[in-house]
């Protein structure tokens, strides 16, 4: 093997060598962008876990003000302790008074049968049932303020 064989040889294999290095910086960069981690349980999640969790805080935080009566401060202070801020489903004000849609609250229901969450699906199905509801869809439960 000639000298110049020699050069072309390492400097092709550290060529190589720097492409492997890039395309895994790029694979560890991506799993960063894609994941966040839970400082709670101290894991990565990914960006639909992370998406289904704030979804599911918003749902437990509006069953909380809706169904067993919490006032917004209250949520707030719990969401705080779980380091999630102000996420709610249903607008804590629209409960407060009352306005809200049937379908807002069936769609609580689907969220909580996906969860096996039946006991809450239960009590939102209950205030359906005995809330008159509209030809609009929206639900007459009177102001709680």
């Amino acid at each position: 093997m000639t000298r110049i064989t020699k050069k072309m040889t390492k400097s092709h294999k550290f060529v190589k060598e720097l492409q492997r290095k890039i395309v895994n910086v790029e694979i560890e960069l991506k799993i960063q962008v894609d994941c966040v981690i839970d400082t709670k349980k101290n894991k990565i999640m990914t960006k639909e876990e992370k998406t289904e969790k704030f979804i599911h805080v918003g749902m437990v935080s509006s069953y909380l003000q809706l169904i067993e009566g919490k006032g917004y401060g209250e949520i707030i202070e719990i969401q705080n302790k779980h380091a999630v801020k102000n996420v709610f489903f249903l607008s804590p004000v629209d409960v407060d008074t009352g306005d809200l849609q049937k379908s807002d609250v069936e769609s609580m229901i689907d969220h909580f049968i996906e969860r096996e969450e039946y006991e809450k699906c239960d009590k939102l199905q209950r205030l359906i049932n005995s809330s008159k509801c509209d030809e609009d869809g929206w639900l007459f439960l009177g102001n709680r303020l």
